[in-house]
């Protein structure tokens, strides 16, 4: 019972999103996209660019050689805040010129069949081998 109710609400995060703009040209949402997402990255790089919040740890291994050892993981990462931060500045840009993000319309069918491929038929009989 718990298991249905989870799935049920998770099944609206699985919606597909699309920005949309009244009136927009239809090359402007590239144009627009690429260049939030230059700005975005730029000032979340800018940000992070001396950033490093730990230290690396020295540690002897069993030999008492000297190693350095970088933490990891998602308290230690100074890129995996600078991910974040830059896809919240693109966010940002894009709807301060204007875009929203809205859910892709389904369409009519819920299933949509692949295509189907192409079967090959064996040559004829009296074809060359395609040895020389």
């Amino acid at each position: 019972m718990r298991i249905a109710i989870v799935a049920l609400l998770l099944l609206p995060a699985c919606a597909q999103m699309q920005w949309v703009k009244e009136g927009a040209a239809p090359n402007q949402l590239q144009a627009d996209l690429a260049q939030c997402e230059q700005y975005a990255w730029q000032e979340s790089f800018a940000r992070s660019m001396f950033y490093y919040p730990m230290a690396p740890a020295v540690v002897h291994d069993s030999l008492g050689r000297r190693m350095h050892i970088y933490p990891y993981g998602p308290f230690a990462d100074p890129f995996g805040y600078r991910f974040m931060e830059e896809g919240r500045l693109a966010n940002f840009c894009m709807r301060s010129k204007g875009w929203q993000l809205e859910e892709v319309p389904k369409s009519g069918t819920d299933h949509v069949s692949p295509p189907q491929a192409e079967t090959i038929q064996p040559s004829p009989a009296p074809a060359p081998s395609g040895k020389p």
